[in-house]
């Protein structure tokens, strides 16, 4: 009897220079937005997990990016069994204030409060803040090491 199995994941790819992101999700929640205030959660395709149909095929969908927005990525492991009744939107409110990577600690905590500590899959968060904004002089899409000419002398 061959074992049939898949593998979830997200993959997400920012481009400063035109400020979207564009998002590969095959099998995970949706990812959650923080803007002006508010959260909401972004509406992607849902795509299937890979492997799991054969002879599937995959899209990225791209993500306007505004200066002050902060995305949230999360594995399904992030909420399973008790974790499910955790009011994610709030936490990431409660935690807007914080650098995403506190942020991240301050919902990791809850998560594994609510279920004792015993996580039964992977569970996995992504946090990031978007300060957008007019390019300098820096060609960041090139890499942190190019400079512009003026930047040499």
């Amino acid at each position: 009897m061959a074992l049939v199995g898949f593998v979830t994941g997200q993959l997400v790819r920012v481009d400063l220079v035109a400020q979207t992101a564009r998002i590969l999700n095959v099998g995970h929640p949706h990812p959650l937005r923080l803007r002006h205030g508010r959260v909401a959660e972004i509406e992607l395709v849902a795509e299937e997990p890979l492997g799991a149909v054969e002879g599937a095929s995959w899209s990225e969908q791209q993500l306007p990016l505004e200066a002050g927005d902060r995305l949230l990525f999360l594995t399904d492991g992030m909420l399973e069994r008790n974790a499910e009744s955790l009011d994610i939107p709030a936490l990431m409110l409660a935690s807007a204030h914080l650098h995403p990577r506190e942020a991240i600690q301050y919902l990791t905590h809850s998560v594994l409060d609510a279920v004792d500590g015993k996580l039964q899959d992977d569970a996995t968060s992504l946090c990031f803040d978007w300060h957008g904004g007019a390019q300098g002089d820096r060609v960041a899409h090139a890499g942190a090491e190019h400079r512009t000419q003026r930047e040499r002398h």
